[in-house]
Protein backbone atom coordinates (compact mmCIF):
# COMPACT_ATOMS: atom_id res chain seq x y z
CA UNK A 1 0.00 0.00 0.00
CA UNK A 2 1.13 3.53 -1.18
CA UNK A 3 0.65 6.30 1.23
CA UNK A 4 1.02 9.79 0.08
CA UNK A 5 3.22 12.37 1.95
CA UNK A 6 0.98 13.97 3.93
CA UNK A 7 -0.25 10.72 5.47
CA UNK A 8 3.30 10.07 6.03
CA UNK A 9 4.73 13.29 7.38
CA UNK A 10 1.73 13.38 9.68
CA UNK A 11 2.55 13.31 13.39
CA UNK A 12 0.95 10.30 14.98
CA UNK A 13 0.48 11.18 18.73
CA UNK A 14 0.31 7.97 21.26
CA UNK A 15 -0.94 8.88 24.57
CA UNK A 16 2.09 8.18 27.70
CA UNK A 17 1.34 6.33 30.43
CA UNK A 18 2.56 8.76 33.16
CA UNK A 19 3.20 5.97 35.79
CA UNK A 20 6.07 4.32 34.22
CA UNK A 21 9.53 6.71 34.65
CA UNK A 22 10.98 7.55 31.18
CA UNK A 23 14.73 8.09 30.93
CA UNK A 24 14.72 7.82 34.76
CA UNK A 25 13.04 10.77 35.09
CA UNK A 26 9.08 11.08 35.90
CA UNK A 27 6.91 13.49 33.32
CA UNK A 28 5.68 16.72 34.33
CA UNK A 29 2.18 17.26 32.97
CA UNK A 30 -0.43 19.89 33.10
CA UNK A 31 -4.23 19.67 32.97
CA UNK A 32 -6.16 20.74 30.48
CA UNK A 33 -9.93 21.93 29.60
CA UNK A 34 -11.26 22.68 25.68
CA UNK A 35 -14.24 24.53 25.56
CA UNK A 36 -16.47 23.27 23.10
CA UNK A 37 -20.50 22.11 22.02
CA UNK A 38 -21.96 19.14 21.18
CA UNK A 39 -21.99 19.67 17.48
CA UNK A 40 -17.94 19.92 17.43
CA UNK A 41 -16.77 17.50 20.71
CA UNK A 42 -15.69 14.97 18.64
CA UNK A 43 -13.47 17.53 15.98
CA UNK A 44 -12.53 18.82 18.79
CA UNK A 45 -11.56 15.49 20.63
CA UNK A 46 -9.91 14.35 17.46
CA UNK A 47 -7.22 17.80 17.06
CA UNK A 48 -6.79 17.43 21.10
CA UNK A 49 -4.98 13.76 19.99
CA UNK A 50 -3.40 14.78 16.75
CA UNK A 51 -1.72 18.06 18.73
CA UNK A 52 -1.26 17.23 22.61
CA UNK A 53 0.82 14.43 24.19
CA UNK A 54 -1.83 13.11 25.99
CA UNK A 55 -0.82 11.47 29.23
CA UNK A 56 -3.04 8.63 30.89
CA UNK A 57 -5.14 7.57 28.03
CA UNK A 58 -8.20 9.33 28.25
CA UNK A 59 -10.56 11.99 28.61
CA UNK A 60 -13.15 13.33 31.02
CA UNK A 61 -16.24 15.12 29.00
CA UNK A 62 -18.07 17.42 30.85
CA UNK A 63 -21.59 19.01 30.51
CA UNK A 64 -22.96 22.50 31.32
CA UNK A 65 -26.22 21.63 33.54
CA UNK A 66 -27.86 24.81 32.56
CA UNK A 67 -26.53 24.78 29.17
CA UNK A 68 -26.69 21.00 27.88
CA UNK A 69 -25.21 22.07 24.50
CA UNK A 70 -21.94 23.68 26.08
CA UNK A 71 -19.32 20.89 26.90
CA UNK A 72 -15.68 20.89 28.52
CA UNK A 73 -13.02 18.11 27.18
CA UNK A 74 -10.32 17.35 30.13
CA UNK A 75 -7.24 15.70 30.14
CA UNK A 76 -3.31 15.56 31.22
CA UNK A 77 -0.98 16.41 28.79
CA UNK A 78 3.07 16.07 28.63
CA UNK A 79 4.53 19.54 29.74
CA UNK A 80 5.40 21.81 26.73
CA UNK A 81 3.64 19.30 24.12
CA UNK A 82 1.34 21.74 23.12
CA UNK A 83 0.93 22.55 19.53
CA UNK A 84 -3.04 23.33 19.12
CA UNK A 85 -4.23 25.81 17.06
CA UNK A 86 -6.09 28.76 19.09
CA UNK A 87 -9.84 28.41 17.88
CA UNK A 88 -9.56 25.18 19.96
CA UNK A 89 -10.20 27.07 22.56
CA UNK A 90 -7.87 24.98 25.02
CA UNK A 91 -6.73 26.39 28.67
CA UNK A 92 -4.13 25.24 31.75
CA UNK A 93 -6.60 24.18 34.98
CA UNK A 94 -6.19 23.14 38.19
CA UNK A 95 -8.40 21.01 40.22
CA UNK A 96 -10.08 20.97 43.68
CA UNK A 97 -10.32 17.00 44.12
CA UNK A 98 -12.83 17.44 47.05
CA UNK A 99 -15.29 18.88 45.31
CA UNK A 100 -14.23 18.45 41.64
CA UNK A 101 -13.89 21.93 41.40
CA UNK A 102 -12.10 23.21 38.34
CA UNK A 103 -10.88 26.56 37.59
CA UNK A 104 -8.30 28.86 35.93
CA UNK A 105 -5.73 31.19 37.91
CA UNK A 106 -7.32 33.96 36.68
CA UNK A 107 -10.69 33.02 38.12
CA UNK A 108 -9.53 31.88 41.18
CA UNK A 109 -8.08 35.52 41.49
CA UNK A 110 -11.31 36.87 40.73
CA UNK A 111 -12.92 34.68 43.53
CA UNK A 112 -10.50 35.87 45.99
CA UNK A 113 -11.58 39.43 44.57
CA UNK A 114 -15.29 38.95 45.09
CA UNK A 115 -14.57 37.49 48.65
CA UNK A 116 -12.27 39.77 49.89
CA UNK A 117 -13.39 43.27 49.65
CA UNK A 118 -11.18 43.75 45.82
CA UNK A 119 -7.95 42.53 47.61
CA UNK A 120 -5.78 40.00 46.25
CA UNK A 121 -4.39 37.89 49.16
CA UNK A 122 -2.72 34.46 48.22
CA UNK A 123 -3.35 33.48 51.91
CA UNK A 124 -7.22 33.88 51.43
CA UNK A 125 -8.81 30.89 52.39
CA UNK A 126 -11.80 29.54 50.24
CA UNK A 127 -14.70 27.50 50.99
CA UNK A 128 -14.45 25.24 47.86
CA UNK A 129 -18.15 23.67 49.03
CA UNK A 130 -20.02 26.91 47.28
CA UNK A 131 -18.03 25.41 44.30
CA UNK A 132 -19.23 22.24 44.06
CA UNK A 133 -18.76 20.26 40.82
CA UNK A 134 -18.16 23.69 38.70
CA UNK A 135 -16.02 25.29 36.34
CA UNK A 136 -15.02 28.92 37.30
CA UNK A 137 -13.76 30.85 34.42
CA UNK A 138 -12.67 34.29 33.95
CA UNK A 139 -12.94 36.81 31.13
CA UNK A 140 -11.92 40.37 30.55
CA UNK A 141 -15.41 41.21 29.16
CA UNK A 142 -17.65 38.94 30.82
CA UNK A 143 -16.39 38.61 34.05
CA UNK A 144 -16.14 35.56 36.33
CA UNK A 145 -18.24 32.54 35.22
CA UNK A 146 -19.26 29.49 37.75
CA UNK A 147 -20.59 26.64 35.26
CA UNK A 148 -22.10 23.65 37.18
CA UNK A 149 -21.01 21.21 35.54
CA UNK A 150 -21.41 16.75 35.03
CA UNK A 151 -19.52 14.35 33.84
CA UNK A 152 -21.21 13.59 30.32
CA UNK A 153 -18.74 10.35 29.32
CA UNK A 154 -15.35 9.12 29.99
CA UNK A 155 -13.45 8.14 26.81
CA UNK A 156 -10.27 6.22 25.89
CA UNK A 157 -8.00 7.86 23.35
CA UNK A 158 -7.15 4.36 21.75
CA UNK A 159 -11.13 4.13 20.73
CA UNK A 160 -10.22 6.78 18.09
CA UNK A 161 -7.49 4.53 16.98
Amino acid sequence: MIKNSETQSRRVRKYIPVSQPINTQYIDTDFMCVHTNKFTLEDDIRIVINCYDIAYNGFFILQNKSQPMEMFITFNVVRDSYQAPSHLRAMPIQRNKSTNTLYTINALNEVIKLRNNGMLDARYRIDWNDYTSSILLYDKQIGLSVVQHKIYDIRKINSYA
